[in-house]
């Protein structure tokens, strides 16, 4: 689990994310707006550097070769993938819950395909031994002929964090959607805002679930995606208060809290915020990461639809798993989400 990661494995993530402009320390690594002192608990991880960028191995990592698995090697040329979509357009599945329509589920389409029955969808369901640079792993993805298709992708970001689950740590994810998933850091197809040439890119650790940015000549994993077509960006802000979102179906607080709150309080001022007839709560991480705007930062929102939002760290209500000690939160600086003691303080940002 995160919080008893080794030294050495904590020193080792710290210097490959100090290439990153935006990375954060492993003492107060929220960015602008976090208290001093706070703690990131989810740096580090095994096997991260494992491999070298370009190895291809058809079938699952551990489980056996599969023969429906193909690739070109590093540096093929496949038609490109479309721009990635940088929004959910469906609802964001929650693991927390069940028999509801946002239910984190799955359906095994075949033995190397898996459906997520939320977003619709289509994922690779047992992976590539290799790692890879992110050039080269959108290359992968671009040629990937799997279980009878050949129109894989490199996933986005938002589409990425669809599968964390973060209830459970090594893997952060469904063991049985994804079997033999190991406990490193995977590429999104989402670049960073403002990195200029030192080329910078969005990952998801999936041994907690963490999301954050690494420069794209790092060698990290990869899972493809088939998508729905994409759909536009658009919140409508109805006056009373909100911002509606009809993709996810979710309404947020236009505002947010005026003072950082420790994760207790923040949970308790969303449940008894009477915004526009109330019914508000703490939002999940899927949902508050559904808010980044890869396009910006400093804030990475929309600021139109969520003005005077400060570069701060915003409360998620998930704990960190397995502990009582920590829960998650996400930088709206830059968009990098990370766990930290439950009385340190960030902004509510509230959801219904």
């Amino acid at each position: 689990m995160s919080i008893r990661r080794s030294l050495f494995e904590s020193t080792l993530a710290l210097l490959l994310l100090a290439c990153s402009e935006r990375s954060a320390s492993l003492t107060n690594t929220a960015g602008t707006g976090g208290s001093a002192g706070d703690t990131a608990f989810s740096a580090g991880g095994a096997g991260e550097i494992a491999g070298a960028s370009g190895d291809i191995v058809a079938g699952a990592a551990g489980e056996g070769g599969s023969a429906n698995v193909s690739a070109a090697g590093s540096g093929a040329e496949c038609e490109p993938a479309a721009p990635p979509n940088a929004w959910a357009s469906w609802p964001l599945p929650d693991p927390t819950s069940f028999g509801q329509a946002t239910s984190q589920r799955y359906t095994e389409t075949s033995v190397d395909v898996v459906t997520d029955d939320v977003t619709q969808l289509t994922w690779q369901r047992r992976l590539s031994d290799g790692t890879y640079t992110w050039h080269d792993a959108r290359s992968y993805c671009d040629c990937l002929t799997l279980g009878g298709y050949d129109d894989w992708q490199l996933p986005s970001r938002v589409e990425l964090v669809s599968i964390v689950d973060f209830t459970r740590q090594d893997p952060a994810l469904d063991p049985v959607a994804f079997p033999s998933t190991p406990f490193e850091w995977f590429w999104s197809a989402s670049a960073v805002a403002g990195a200029g040439e030192q080329g910078l890119a969005w990952y998801v650790a999936f041994w907690d679930g963490n999301t954050h940015t690494g420069t794209t000549d790092s060698n990290y994993r990869v899972r493809c995606v088939r998508r729905a077509e994409r759909s536009p960006h658009q919140y409508s802000i109805p006056g009373d208060g909100t911002v509606a979102d009809a993709r996810t179906g979710l309404t947020w607080q236009q505002g947010m809290s005026n003072t950082q709150l420790a994760w207790t309080d923040a949970k308790q001022y969303c449940s008894q915020l009477v915004l526009a007839g109330g019914g508000f709560r703490l939002p999940n991480m899927k949902e508050l990461q559904s808010l980044v705007d890869e396009s910006v930062t400093d804030p990475a929102i929309d600021g139109a639809s969520f003005p005077q939002t400060p570069s701060e760290g915003f409360w998620a209500v998930n704990p960190l798993a397995d502990t009582q000690t920590a829960a998650w939160f996400v930088n709206f600086g830059d968009g990098i989400s990370y766990n930290s003691l439950i009385e340190r303080t960030y902004r509510a940002r509230c959801v219904r």
